[in-house]
């Protein structure tokens, strides 16, 4: 009812909706999404090919067209991003890592570290290089302070589509399947396997080597310790499942 003061409002709704709103309206399937479309088309200010003069990028020719980087982000010779990515502040990215297009990765992110892996002798430890690289396919969001392995011999690899949240761990060779969502303070321990279509909910810790199959929920705070079946929910510590998914 209160719409009906104002003459020069356009709301973007869905069918069943649309009958109540007594002004000018779009109809839309998902509301949602087409007005975030809008909003960044219209009234989000985008850099083109923007590069912070306190950055180092030691092979610019492997930045693709239109890459913007923020300020004191370091970027190594063997990496390559592809066109339209935007990498913010405080970023540093080594080793062999792709990047592809259309990606955000956001401020104070380390990409290419080595892994949390050592062999021992007596009371003596010796770290395992790790040689591996990263592949991070098109589309991929990853938030603040996100900590991304290399592989120890082949590679970490984040398909297309994957939304990464903030202050996440990412170990060495793991893998993560197109369209997943992974939320803030989620660790991914080394060699784990995250099948597409997944939401990892806030603070989920899964084990070595573990595989969630795809279109899989896992709870807040879940602890994963054994592999899980494809649509799957489950939850709590040690995580156990709730139901499957039709």
């Amino acid at each position: 009812k209160k719409l009906k003061k104002y003459s020069n409002i356009l709301v973007i709704t869905d069918k069943i909706n649309s009958k109540k709103i007594p002004c000018s309206k779009i109809i839309s399937k998902n509301p949602r999404f087409d007005f975030q479309k809008i909003s960044n088309k219209f009234f989000v200010i985008k850099k083109q090919n923007y590069i912070h003069s306190t950055s180092i990028i030691e092979n610019p020719k492997n930045l693709g067209k239109n890459v913007n980087v923020g300020s004191n982000t370091f970027i190594e010779k063997n990496v390559k991003v592809g066109k339209n990515t935007i990498i913010l502040n405080n970023v540093v990215i080594t080793g062999e890592v792709i990047i592809g297009s259309n990606c955000v990765i956001k401020s104070n992110t380390t990409i290419g570290s080595e892994g949390f892996g050592f062999a021992y002798n007596n009371n003596k430890h010796i770290h395992f290089s790790h040689t591996g690289g990263i592949k991070i396919g098109k589309r991929v969001w990853i938030g603040s302070n996100v900590s991304i392995e290399k592989g120890s011999l082949d590679n970490t690899i984040i398909s297309d589509g994957v939304l990464i949240d903030d202050l996440v761990q990412i170990g060495h060779n793991v893998k993560i399947g197109k369209g997943c969502q992974i939320t803030a303070g989620s660790i991914l321990s080394g060699r784990c396997k995250i099948r597409r279509d997944c939401w990892i909910a806030p603070n989920v810790s899964v084990d070595n080597n573990i595989t969630i199959g795809y279109k899989s929920i896992v709870g807040m705070g879940s602890v994963v310790r054994k592999d899980v079946k494809s649509k799957s929910v489950i939850a709590g510590n040690p995580a156990k499942l709730l139901r499957i998914l039709k």
